[in-house]
């Protein structure tokens, strides 16, 4: 029985963190981000794939400090 009571409390922190993050985890898979749980499920964290293309490909960025450097 202990055993049991000591399961429900680890998986404890995950499905709160699911029950609190639902709205914005489903909105994120909607948009194709990347979702990731980090302390134990309590903290989400989201990330833009486009992003990282951003950093390794210069020209599709349009910013200005972009423009001031090739320029």
């Amino acid at each position: 029985m202990a055993a049991i009571y000591a399961a429900w409390l680890i998986g404890l922190p995950r499905r709160a963190g699911a029950w609190l993050h639902a709205i914005t985890d489903e909105e994120a898979r909607h948009w194709q981000w990347r979702v990731s749980e980090r302390h134990g499920g309590l903290v989400h964290q989201y990330r833009d794939e486009r992003f990282a293309a951003l950093r390794l490909d210069p020209s599709l960025r349009n910013d200005e400090f972009h423009e001031a450097s090739v320029a």
